[in-house]
């Protein structure tokens, strides 16, 4: 099961220690740049981004929500994942 989290351009995620920029995001389609290599995300497919880490645009569930840009990320339990606030704000404690 994937991962779904919304997002906006200039939004960070990181992956363990790796930073998973968005560098543009619409409904249907996402860029992000990822150890200096970018890819373009659509909702057909999962591209691999990094060993085992694959992401694709999220389907929006419900009729109301299609105004937001979802990126979808399949990826190992051992992956650690975080939005920058969360990764901020877990490096207090």
């Amino acid at each position: 099961m994937s991962l779904v989290l919304g997002v906006s351009k200039g939004d960070k995620i990181f992956l363990n220690n790796m930073v998973l920029n968005i560098v543009n995001a619409s409904i249907s389609a996402i860029d992000v740049e990822l150890n200096g290599e970018t890819y373009s995300l659509d909702d057909v497919s999962f591209k691999e981004i990094f060993t085992d880490v694959f992401a694709a645009v999220g389907k929006p569930k419900y009729e109301c929500s299609k105004t937001v840009s979802r990126i979808a990320i399949d990826a190992p339990r051992s992956v650690k994942i975080l939005r920058e606030s969360n990764r901020n704000h877990a490096s207090n404690y």
